[in-house]
């Protein structure tokens, strides 16, 4: 980090902080890259579900969704060998 840089303080306690989180939610302790977006895509989907069950937060059920079909993507992309 660069001294001189004003939030260099605060980056490296960010930093600091995210290397000390805890345990990875379970399920999500994968190896493979692709298999981790399809499963990130579950959790997000079970996630909305539960806010549409409610009857609550619609824009975020929404983009909820679109985030799902994009990790689907992403997972589709990485496992078939397209990106990295």
């Amino acid at each position: 980090m660069n001294d001189d840089d004003p939030c260099s303080e605060q980056l490296s306690k960010v930093i600091h902080q995210f290397n000390r989180r805890g345990d990875i939610e379970p399920g999500l302790d994968v190896e493979e890259g692709a298999l981790l977006q399809l499963r990130k895509a579950c959790r997000i989907l079970d996630g909305i579900r539960a806010l549409r069950d409610i009857d609550r937060h619609y824009t975020l059920v929404v983009e909820g969704s679109f985030a799902a079909i994009e990790r689907t993507i992403q997972f589709y992309v990485v496992d078939s060998g397209v990106a990295d």
